[in-house]
């Protein structure tokens, strides 16, 4: 295994000092990642019904990308030749998607994209080093130009029909503003971008409307405030996560307030435990709410670190 961007989380799970190389190999061994990565394989027949599937190959090899693997390890780098093989006519990343036909899709599973998994595979690409940000340039620039004034609405393979979420037309769909901007922040180009700052400013605005408007079904009450992982959904976790990447956010009343949140979860040694857990990660060390989680302490103490700086 090739060492991880990531060795301060390494240090939380095995405090010693060997080798960034022997110290990944060991936290890759304790999480159990062989079995994730012995089922990338099966990209080619998966098939999302829906983007809340925790246990889809998407979020899992998302996962495992954010714990630091690449392209480097062979799975990761077999699942990437086979996500880079399906591209729309309009040139982005797809996935296998099935929508039945009550709902506007076809009923059959096909490679389509939407705007709540196309920037989550241009995330996989990018973290996992299949492609470099210019390699993936055009199909980010795409996906950006389908904006709104402030974040971005359900957008949808044209061949996918009349299919669209659960809300006005009018409203942005806060998962796919919230999935543009965790890929935005990992190109240069829009760290202070216009587009960045207004779908920004769309979400926090969201947190204020919190109790009276909830587009698409995104609520940011009690569910929305419990800590869970992996990072999938429109939650706590995920949402600071993204939004601290941008540093003109940090100071924003909304930012403050949330993170005030977070910080109160917090126990007397600075650990976090999970408030929920989804089923298929059940054997994972962050699957249970009984006791603290390395791998939640460790999100939830950078997102403190940043707002700290």
């Amino acid at each position: 295994m090739n060492q991880t961007d990531n060795p301060e989380w390494m240090k939380l799970v095995i405090p010693d000092e060997r080798s960034e190389d022997d110290r990944f190999a060991a936290v890759v061994k304790t999480l159990a990642v062989s079995d994730l990565l012995n089922g990338l394989s099966g990209w080619e027949s998966a098939v999302l019904k829906s983007h809340k599937t925790a246990d889809h190959i998407l979020h899992q090899a998302v996962f495992l990308t954010d714990i630091g693997l690449s392209v480097a390890v062979p799975e990761i780098k077999d699942l990437m030749d086979s996500v880079l093989q399906h591209v729309s006519s309009e040139g982005i990343l797809q996935t296998r998607i099935q929508i039945q036909a009550a709902y506007g899709g076809k009923g059959g599973p096909d490679w389509h994209w939407m705007l709540c998994d196309a920037p989550l595979v241009y995330t996989l690409a990018l973290q996992s080093g299949a492609l470099s940000v210019g390699q993936a340039a055009e199909g980010i620039t795409f996906l950006v130009n389908l904006h709104k004034e402030d974040g971005w609405p359900c957008r949808i393979d044209p061949l996918l029909g009349k299919f669209r979420g659960p809300g006005k037309a009018s409203d942005i769909c806060p998962f796919a503003t919230l999935l543009m901007l965790k890929l935005m922040s990992l190109d240069p180009r829009y760290q202070n971008h216009e587009v960045t700052r207004q779908a920004g400013e769309g979400l926090l605005s969201l947190w204020d409307q919190r109790k009276v408007h909830k587009p698409y079904l995104f609520a940011m009450g009690t569910d929305f405030q419990k800590l869970k992982a992996p990072l999938i959904w429109y939650d706590l976790l995920h949402f600071l996560e993204v939004m601290t990447r941008f540093k003109w956010t940090r100071s924003t009343q909304q930012i403050q307030e949330i993170t005030a949140i977070l910080r109160a979860k917090q126990d007397a040694n600075g650990q976090f435990t999970p408030e929920s857990i989804y089923r298929p990660w059940a054997d994972w060390e962050f699957g249970q709410k009984k006791e603290p989680s390395v791998w939640i302490t460790y999100l939830a103490q950078r997102i403190l670190s940043r707002m700290d700086e």
